[in-house]
């Protein structure tokens, strides 16, 4: 029965030999992987099947992990042996789609993500930059600055609405948001005495 089924599957398998098949069985694992595996190297397109079982077989990667680089080549355009990589390195699934969606939304390739997140920054403070700067149309990388130097995500929107063409949003900032408020209202109350 073993051999009947390595015989079937390397009819649709066509570039594994029915032996082969037959020893990925017989080294305890399914069947149903080695069709998984086969469906990831059509996905990937330049890494075969025998490749991923080769990889699985010297315990270079688990099939979560190959399905979970395979997700994140399809979801977010990452590199396979990167993303292989670094769910090798320990990281979680969870955070491999973290790591490539901030990289996506700031549009940095994952080195230069990795700079930013050696520089002390979490994903979190760089999703949150990546989301304030679509909402105010500040550069992104100016806004983590801003937050490390001490101003809340608040008070960088607060400035960013406060800004007009004689004062920037980093003026702002450096000034106090509070302080430019009490500014505006004492400037807003003369005008109207004036008038």
């Amino acid at each position: 029965g073993r051999l009947w089924h390595a015989y079937q599957l390397s009819l649709s398998i066509e570039e594994l030999t029915w032996e082969e098949i037959r020893d990925w069985h017989l080294a305890g694992n399914g069947w149903g992987l080695l069709v998984q595996l086969d469906r990831f190297a059509e996905t990937l397109d330049e890494i075969g099947v025998r490749e991923l079982m080769d990889m699985v077989l010297f315990d270079e990667a688990t099939v979560s992990e190959i399905r979970t680089a395979v997700r994140a080549v399809v979801r977010y355009e990452a590199v396979f042996s990167d993303a292989l990589a670094r769910l090798g390195d320990g990281t979680s699934p969870g955070e491999l789609g973290r790591f490539y969606r901030t990289a996506q939304q700031l549009d940095l390739d994952p080195a230069a993500l990795d700079e930013q997140l050696s520089a002390g920054l979490t994903l979190q403070e760089l999703s949150h930059a990546a989301r304030l700067s679509e909402r105010t149309g500040i550069e992104w990388s100016l806004v983590p600055q801003a937050h490390a130097s001490g101003h809340s995500w608040g008070e960088i929107a607060q400035a960013e609405r406060l800004a007009d063409g004689e004062t920037d949003w980093l003026t702002i900032l450096e000034a106090g948001v509070g302080e430019v408020r009490s500014q505006l209202r004492e400037q807003a109350r003369s005008e109207r005495q004036t008038s």
